[in-house]
C-alpha cells in the first residue's frame, strides 16, 4: 500500500469518525494536562523541601562548647579529633551577634551584627555579597521593618535603596564604626531573623577580641565552634561522636521538616497514583476505542489489506488524534500555568521560604507524549493481531 493511499485512507477515516475522533482528543488533552499539572507542581515542591530544609546548612551544623578552664592544649585537642572525623569538612569559631543602633539616621530601631555562616549560599536581593575576611562593609535586610521608639510606629525601609550608603552602628560600648552597604539579602530564610545586619566573620572577630577584652566576666566563658558536616544523614552520626569529645548541641531550623517530608511523600504517592490511573484510563478509552471497529477491520480485509496495512491505518490515525491532543494539552498548560496556577502559587507561597512556581520542563511534556504514543502502539498492533485469529466470514456478519 502507497504511502499516498494510506494517507487518504486515515483522512477517510477520521472524515466519518468525527464524534469519536473529537471523543478521543479531548480525553487525550484532559489526561495529559492533568498529568503535566500534577508532575509540574510535585517537581518544583520537592526540589524546595530537599534544598530548602533537608540540606540547610543548619542540619549540617553541631555547635561545640569547650569551657575555659581548658587549657588551650586541650581545647586544640580536642578540635583535632574531632577534624579528624571523616565526615566533618569544616571547624571554625562562632563569633558573638554584637547589638547596634544606627547613628546616622538611616535606620532607627535595634539590630545586630550577624554573619554569614560558611558553606551556606545567602541569597542577595539586590547588590553583591562580600567575602569572609572584607572589612567595613555590611548587607542590610532587603526589607527592613524599623521601629521607630520615638514615635512608637514601625517602618518598612526598602534595603536596597541603603546600598552605596554608609551606616555609622554603635555598640553596647559607646563605640561607634562606619560600615558601606552593598547589598540588600533575602530573610525569607528562617536562618534569618529580620533584624540582622550582616557583617564578616573577621569583622566580628575583631569584635569577640575586644569585648573580652572589655568585659573579661561576660565574655571569657570559653571558645564556641560550629562544626560544619558533608551532608545532613551524616550530622546526627558525627553529633554522637563530638558529645564523647566535648559539650555539644545541634541547632534547629525554624521549621518542622518532619512534617514537610511526610506531607510531601503522601502528595508524591498520591501523584504517582494518579498519573498511574490516568495513563491506564488512556489505555482502556484507547482499547475501547479500537475494539469498537470490527466492522471496519472486516472491511479492509475484504478489500485485501494484511495486518501490517491495518496496523498503519489504526495506529497512524490515532497518532494523529493522540499528536494533536498533545499539542493542545500542552498549549492549555502553558496558558494555564502563566495565568492561573502561577498567579495563586505566587499569592499563596510568594515573599515566603517555600516560594515556587510551577516547572514546565518541555523534556517532562515529551516524555509523556512518546508514553502515550508507545500505547498507541502497543493498543494497535494488540488489536490488529487479535482480529488475524477471526474468521472473515464472522467479522462481515458482524
Amino acid at each position: 500500500m502507497k504511502n499516498k493511499s494510506l494517507f487518504s485512507i486515515v483522512k477517510a477515516s477520521l472524515m466519518s469518525n468525527k464524534g469519536l475522533s473529537a471523543m478521543f482528543c479531548f480525553f487525550v488533552l484532559i489526561s495529559y494536562l492533568l498529568i503535566f499539572l500534577a508532575v509540574g507542581i510535585i517537581v518544583p515542591l520537592g526540589v524546595n523541601i530537599e534544598t530548602r530544609i533537608n540540606n540547610h546548612i543548619i542540619n549540617r551544623e553541631i555547635i561545640i562548647d569547650i569551657s575555659h578552664h581548658v587549657s588551650e592544649e586541650e581545647c586544640q585537642r580536642r578540635l583535632d579529633e574531632i577534624g579528624n572525623i571523616p565526615e566533618v569538612i569544616d571547624i571554625y569559631e562562632q563569633p558573638y551577634h554584637v547589638s547596634v543602633n544606627d547613628v546616622s539616621g538611616n535606620i532607627k530601631g535595634e539590630y545586630e551584627l550577624g554573619f554569614i555562616h560558611r558553606h551556606y549560599d545567602i541569597t542577595m536581593v539586590s547588590g553583591r555579597a562580600f567575602d569572609e575576611d572584607e572589612k567595613n562593609v555590611a548587607l542590610v535586610p532587603a526589607v527592613i521593618k524599623d521601629y521607630d521608639e520615638a514615635e512608637g510606629i514601625i517602618r518598612e525601609i526598602d534595603g536596597t535603596a541603603l546600598i552605596g550608603k554608609t551606616i555609622r552602628l554603635r555598640d553596647m560600648t559607646e563605640n561607634i564604626r562606619d560600615y558601606q552597604v552593598v547589598g540588600a539579602y533575602d530573610t525569607t530564610d528562617p536562618i534569618f531573623n529580620g533584624k540582622e545586619i550582616l557583617v564578616s566573620l573577621s569583622q566580628l572577630a575583631d569584635y569577640k577580641k575586644e569585648l573580652t577584652e572589655e568585659f573579661p566576666e561576660r565574655y571569657q566563658g570559653g571558645w564556641t565552634y560550629i562544626v560544619v558536616t558533608d551532608s545532613p544523614r551524616n550530622t546526627e552520626d558525627v553529633y554522637n561522636q563530638t558529645t564523647k569529645i566535648t559539650n555539644s548541641f545541634r541547632p534547629r531550623l525554624n521549621i518542622d521538616a518532619e512534617t514537610f517530608n511526610i506531607a510531601f511523600i503522601l502528595i508524591l504517592a498520591s501523584t504517582v497514583f494518579f498519573v498511574l490511573l490516568t495513563v491506564f484510563g488512556f489505555y482502556m478509552f484507547l482499547k475501547g476505542n479500537v475494539s469498537t471497529r470490527t466492522n471496519e477491520l472486516a472491511l479492509y480485509r475484504a478489500m485485501g489489506f494484511n495486518s501490517k496495512n491495518l496496523f498503519k491505518i489504526i495506529a497512524g490515525e490515532h497518532i494523529v488524534l493522540t499528536l494533536l491532543s498533545i499539542i493542545l494539552g500542552a498549549g492549555a498548560f502553558y496558558c494555564i500555568t502563566y495565568f492561573v496556577v502561577n498567579p495563586y502559587l505566587m499569592s499563596f507561597l510568594g515573599g515566603t521560604y517555600m516560594e515556587m512556581t510551577i516547572d514546565s520542563n518541555p523534556l517532562f511534556g515529551l516524555a509523556v507524549a512518546v508514553v502515550y504514543i508507545v500505547i498507541t502502539l502497543s493498543v494497535t498492533v494488540t488489536a490488529v493481531k487479535r482480529s488475524e485469529k477471526i474468521d472473515l466470514t464472522v467479522l462481515l456478519r458482524e
